[in-house]
């Protein structure tokens, strides 16, 4: 039996998985049609006057400045959450890194609404201490950009508290070196953990500076900022492409980092729980707790004060029927496909790590990181001609723009959970002649169902809240629950709006209350883990 699972399995890892690279082109396409329309006479002056000049590069420059800043406070909201997490069981630590990671999924206009009615020149706090010029709000820079801190320490907090759960076999250590408190936490911890910090900044840089919506409602001007500018004011599609040209290379950088990073990061770890390693826990679990309620908190409570009443919030759920109805539909034609793809992806991503090859998927994390306009108007353009344009005036672009977009996130997470799997079953399946049908039902099925499920989750929150390419791609006379509420910010009362937002924050913790009870029910029966 041994040879022929030994044969099966060299042959797996030689074989080089077509549909893989196939899927990477594919979906790509958004990217590289958007790029090449600025490669004309027209694209080239735009370059010019965008690039070759001082003020372009400021732009770009202050829109850094701003992201490092915000980077900087990510950093510092992650730290506790990621050293109590590290300190947790593996259920209580991925609920909390999940919990630090829901701002991310919630409508960057929804959090912004949030903030600026509870730190806007009239708002919450100024009205609650009678101050009637406040000398703080949240259109100061440093505010704002701690507010977009809080929406991505997420991103900041998992690679730090992967990195401090490796370190906990050395906390044991620290006293047999009689080294003084400071500089034990400096080399036994902080400086290990310095690579995941620069990551996890790395990433929260570029999503903070990306993010188009948050800052153009604090009053910020970014690059991004900009960019809104040429497609909303200037009607100028192939300038806002160029703005984004940084963006785009930064992008790919940061696709081929992830690649690297997770090739060579180690799969089969144990880790040994030391007496007294819990020092610090009280401490780190306080500040943990309240960075989380301020994340999350703060602006939910100002909303509901702003609301004025629950009567409002139940009203609020019938004025957004339609615009549910329409996501409803275009994430039923996304969210299959998606994980579809991101399953396929994640294989071959594995395949091709067993393999020793450079993994092509991994390049589709540029979709990722890149702001959702890039995609939007690569979109456009491929549904303006041939047999493509007859959906233009439907779901379908929008919904190929969410599968673009959050497939490298189905592939991420779906490689994460599935490196430690054996392919010895799958070997042995194809050892004995089963049919790739039969093996789908009975081996990968079974244990892939629970995580799909999950996955499933996090891209319909995912794009139930995507805003930017909504804006672009929505057909005439529709609307998805983000355009709604981001219209609604612009043309009706605060009470309305803050009624809204707060039944958008309702619904979404409803689907994550009965995802929970799901996995508490599943465990609680037996089901088998995937």
């Amino acid at each position: 039996m041994t040879a022929p699972l030994r044969t099966v399995s060299l042959a797996a890892r030689r074989r080089f998985n077509v549909l893989g690279p196939a899927l990477v082109l594919v979906l790509m396409l958004p990217v590289a049609v958007g790029v090449g329309s600025t490669l004309n006479a027209e694209g080239f002056e735009r370059y010019r006057s965008t690039w070759l000049d001082a003020s372009g590069w400021s732009v770009f420059g202050r829109s850094l400045g701003f992201g490092a800043t915000a980077a900087c406070w990510a950093l510092a909201f992650a730290w506790p959450v990621a050293a109590w997490s590290s300190r947790l069981g593996a259920g209580a630590r991925y609920t909390v890194l999940a919990l630090a990671a829901l701002p991310i999924v919630l409508p960057g206009s929804l959090l912004a609404v949030g903030w600026v009615m509870a730190l806007g020149r009239d708002g919450v706090v100024a009205n609650g201490l009678g101050i009637d010029k406040p000398w703080l709000t949240i259109y100061d820079k440093p505010v704002a950009a701690a507010a977009i801190g809080l929406r991505y320490f997420g991103l900041a907090a998992l690679p730090m508290a992967i990195e401090l759960r490796r370190l906990r076999l050395r906390s044991g250590f620290d006293h047999a070196y009689g080294l003084p408190g400071w500089s034990r936490w400096w080399w036994l911890t902080a400086r290990p953990v310095l690579p995941a910090a620069v990551a996890g900044f790395v990433l929260v840089l570029v999503f903070a500076i990306n993010d188009h919506i948050m800052a153009s409602m604090f009053l910020v001007q970014t690059y991004g900022t900009q960019v809104l500018v040429a497609l909303n004011a200037m009607l100028d599609a192939r300038l806002a492409m160029v703005r984004c040209m940084p963006m785009v290379l930064g992008g790919l950088v940061v696709s081929y980092a992830v690649a690297r990073r997770l090739r060579g990061a180690s799969v089969g770890e144990t880790h040994v729980v030391i007496d007294g390693e819990s020092r610090g826990g009280f401490a780190s679990a306080w500040g943990a707790l309240s960075v989380m309620t301020l994340a999350l908190g703060a602006p939910l409570v100002a909303l509901a004060v702003r609301a004025g009443s629950a009567r409002a919030v139940l009203a609020a759920f019938g004025e957004v029927s339609d615009e549910f109805q329409t996501t409803a539909v275009t994430l039923a034609i996304a969210v299959p496909i998606t994980l579809a793809a991101g399953l396929a992806l994640a294989r071959a991503w594995r395949s091709d790590e067993r393999a020793g090859r450079f993994a092509l998927a991994a390049l589709l994390v540029v979709n990722l990181v890149l702001p959702g306009s890039v995609l939007a108007l690569g979109t456009l353009r491929l549904f303006e001609a041939g047999l493509l344009a007859t959906w233009r005036d439907t779901a379908v672009p929008l919904a190929f723009a969410l599968v673009a977009r959050f497939t490298p996130l189905a592939a991420l997470l779906l490689f994460a959970v599935g490196r430690r799997e054996s392919a010895t079953r799958r070997d042995a399946a194809k050892a004995f002649g089963l049919r790739a049908w039969a093996i789908a039902r009975h081996i990968d099925w079974p244990a892939q169902r629970f995580r799909l499920a999950a996955v499933a989750l996090v891209v319909v929150l995912a794009g139930a809240t995507e805003l930017e390419m909504a804006v672009l791609l929505t057909p005439a006379g529709d609307t998805t629950l983000g355009v709604r509420l981001y219209t609604m910010i612009h043309t009706a009362p605060d009470a309305l709006v803050s009624a809204v937002a707060l039944a958008y924050a309702l619904a979404l913790a409803g689907v994550l209350i009965a995802a929970g009870a799901a996995v508490t029910m599943h465990r609680h029966n037996g089901a088998p883990r995937g």
